[in-house]
């Protein structure tokens, strides 16, 4: 299980979905959305989902990944 612990993480949308917050507070994200946040589950979830990806990650496959430099 990740364990982020209070950490900041930004994260991308990679497609809408919504969130919420312990449970009550429910937040609606969109494709493309930057998202910072401190909540672990949130980002525990929307990364093993697919829901988002950290910023700065790369995309296997990319074409900037297969770039020689």
């Amino acid at each position: 299980p990740f364990q982020f612990k209070g950490r900041i993480m930004k994260l991308i949308a990679k497609q809408a979905f919504s969130w919420a917050h312990r449970g009550v507070d429910i937040e609606a994200f969109s494709e493309g959305q930057t998202i910072e946040t401190d909540d672990d589950d949130l980002i525990a979830v929307a990364l093993a989902e697919g829901w988002a990806k950290e910023v700065g990650a790369k995309v296997k496959g990319s074409a900037s990944e297969n770039k020689e430099v």
